[in-house]
């Protein structure tokens, strides 16, 4: 089982106004793997070369209806470290009607390991309603979307510190994490595939409305 050390867990915390006046929770988790450059760079360096660097080509994606909350980064080599609050996200970008806040973009995660424990994904929304084509983005709307893809998915350097780092999925079945020395199990992602097909995410998802 590979090992990893250095690894750094970004949440980034948004929400979407539902019809109803709701407040709905959208939040994704991103792990990030310290693999050359600067290795004594904290997570909140590490958080905000993230927002900085990477986000932005996430939210050029984004419908208007993500509003962006804060940012937060711990490194998981300690089992006792807290999350630190990072510079925040910006909101999102796509002008117009947006989709029900349960539809997302999935952006799936390989690894060069086998099984459940090294695939990952990622779900992104709110998506707006002129980025689809019936069920799946529209290909004219699919460069941004494919961008995004690229950008969580291959490796980058922090301008300020020079610290390298490359998305890896952590496997929780097979990680100790609660108590140090924690243990961290997992591998770096080898490819991003973008699913053109519109896909659920069912707890974003409205309470019904009755007539």
């Amino acid at each position: 089982m590979p090992t990893l050390t250095r690894v750094v867990e970004i949440v980034t915390q948004g929400h979407s106004i539902e019809a109803n006046g709701v407040s709905k929770q959208i939040w994704n988790v991103f792990h990030w793997h310290n693999t050359g450059g600067t290795t004594s760079e904290s997570a909140l360096a590490m958080g905000n070369g993230f927002v900085a660097q990477i986000w932005p080509t996430v939210a050029a994606a984004l419908s208007v209806g993500y509003i962006a909350d804060q940012c937060l980064a711990r490194l998981l080599d300690n089992a006792l470290e807290q999350y630190v609050v990072c510079t925040k996200q910006t909101n999102g970008v796509v002008t117009g009607d947006r989709l029900p806040s349960y539809a997302c973009v999935t952006v799936r995660h390989k690894t060069a390991q086998r099984g459940k424990n090294y695939r990952g994904s990622k779900h992104l929304g709110p998506v707006a309603e002129s980025d689809t084509l019936t069920d799946e983005i529209d290909p004219a709307m699919q460069a941004k979307w494919n961008s995004a893809t690229i950008a969580i998915s291959q490796s980058f350097t922090i301008t300020a510190t020079g610290g390298i780092w490359s998305p890896c999925v952590v496997s929780r079945n097979l990680s100790q994490l609660k108590t140090d020395p924690v243990t961290i199990i997992g591998a770096d992602v080898t490819q991003g595939i973008l699913n053109l097909t519109i896909g659920t995410m069912r707890h974003r998802k409205e309470k019904t409305k009755h007539a």
